[in-house]
């Protein structure tokens, strides 16, 4: 699930929750892998990037291969 709204964009990490989590091998950002951590199953620590409006795509990369892409919205400065 995407934050409804915008992250602020000093903001350095982001938990995630969501399903799967500890089969995630690699989150990339501009095809550059981010340094995450995983808590649990459920779980997912992600160090961010510089951040601008409106946001990031990133991808995540799971053990299977599989990839999926999320959104990251990012406030507009003084938000």
């Amino acid at each position: 699930p995407q934050p409804e709204t915008g992250i602020p964009p000093a903001q350095t990490s982001l938990p995630l929750t969501g399903a799967g989590m500890s089969q995630v091998v690699s989150v990339r950002y501009q095809d550059k892998p981010l340094v995450f951590t995983t808590s649990s199953d459920t779980a997912l620590t992600l160090q961010l990037p510089a951040l601008s409006s409106p946001g990031i795509d990133v991808v995540f990369v799971y053990a299977d291969k599989t990839m999926a892409q999320y959104f990251i919205p990012v406030q507009k400065p003084g938000q």
